[in-house]
């Protein structure tokens, strides 16, 4: 009997030891529990994923718990009239999950923020944030042909991150053991193909139903297990086991799959899509061909570079063709001096997205450009 007892007490304090004071500790330090749930994100024919309309949802994750309203046009912005009210400068912001705001309150955006500074004195400019987690230059493109005509804004703002220039690839957004397709482009004597539309359902087949589903959906709302599954995410190799298993263990006899998983998880042999050279050639007709548009309406065009990859490249690929079509052009990470004394400083602890800090840094360098551009 002393020995159960003894062995009941010595479980009972390995679980305060090894789950309840890590909890404890984590949501003293500001984390907690994920939802993985996006109920307002749908699945798109014409651009892969969007926003659901009118909306009202909360997006939590490990460091925030925000409410997300979308508008009827299904952006994370406020209700835009078509018509531009007389005197006012109306510009238009296409990006990912940065523009989009991942993890800020809506109002401590940079767009919302830069919008507040131009109106200090008289509302004169509108910012309308048309940001969407996960999308490339592709679907800003496919955005853009349908907002600039809606809108008619004076300018036009890119705001390029990582992976932004993968165009040609049909699939990104990897979201509840599901994977989202998008369009893609081809060139065709120098003209822009667009593929994969209407964009098939998000594939769940792919994936074998996860035995540990309702452990893991109990243990979802605390901040340990949320700690564990973000470690696991950030260790490459062990987040490519965990998918591997998590695969169907037919998918090695079936060639679709094997097709998809191509892309996916090994893609180190498909030419087309680490081509940085075919990704660059459509990316260049893209920005020339909105540029052009904008310039035919007497608007801008803004590339305002957030963030680049390790060794520059898409840097000089912006800079190469800014010197060639002469839009403007504005590097953020190498320009602000105190982004690049700390960045750190300026992302969440455990997310490269921007926070509070880091928004309200680039509201002031967006700012400050458009003051001395005259945007």
């Amino acid at each position: 009997m002393r020995k159960i007892i003894r062995t009941l007490t010595f479980l009972f304090y390995l679980v305060i030891v090894l789950f309840i004071l890590p909890e404890i500790s984590l949501r003293l330090l500001g984390f907690h529990g994920e939802e993985n749930s996006k109920t307002f994100i749908r699945q798109d024919k014409e651009l892969g994923w969007s926003l659901v309309p009118d909306a009202d949802a909360i997006d939590e994750g490990f460091e925030w718990r925000i409410k997300y309203k979308i508008n009827k046009d299904g952006f994370r912005d406020k209700p835009r009239l078509k018509e531009k009210r007389k005197g006012i400068y109306r510009a238009l912001m296409l990006g990912d999950s940065f523009v989009e705001g991942y993890g800020i309150q809506q109002d401590k955006r940079f767009s919302e923020l830069t919008e507040a500074m131009c109106n200090k004195d008289l509302e004169k400019v509108e910012i309308i944030n048309a940001g969407v987690r996960g999308y490339n230059l592709a679907q800003y493109y496919i955005l853009f042909q349908s907002l600039y005509k809606k809108y008619k804004p004076d300018l036009v703002v890119i705001v390029p991150c990582l992976g932004d220039l993968d165009v040609v690839t049909d699939r990104m957004l990897i979201d509840n053991a599901a994977v989202y397709y998008r369009p893609f482009y081809r060139l065709q004597d120098e003209e822009l193909i667009l593929r994969g539309v209407p964009v098939p359902e998000p594939d769940k087949a792919i994936f074998q139903n996860d035995k540990f589903e309702t452990l893991k959906k109990s243990l979802r709302g605390t901040a340990f297990y949320s700690f564990l599954r973000i470690s696991s995410d950030r260790n490459i190799f062990l987040k490519k086991m965990l998918t591997l298993i998590h695969l169907k263990k037919d998918v090695s006899k079936n060639s679709e799959y094997q097709e998809r998983l191509k892309y996916l998880y090994d893609s180190s042999n498909d030419p087309m899509l680490y081509n940085k050279e075919i990704n660059r050639k459509i990316s260049k007709v893209i920005i020339r061909n909105i540029l052009n548009e904008t310039k035919q309406n007497n608007g801008r065009l803004l590339i305002f570079l957030l963030s680049d990859d390790l060794v520059g490249t898409n840097e000089r690929f912006y800079k190469e063709l800014r010197d060639d079509m002469r839009f403007d052009y504005y590097n953020f990470a190498e320009s602000n001096d105190k982004y690049r004394k700390n960045s750190r400083k300026y992302h969440f602890r455990f997310d490269l997205h921007l926070n509070e800090k880091g928004n309200e840094l680039v509201s002031e360098s967006l700012y400050e450009f458009l003051q001395k551009n005259a945007l």
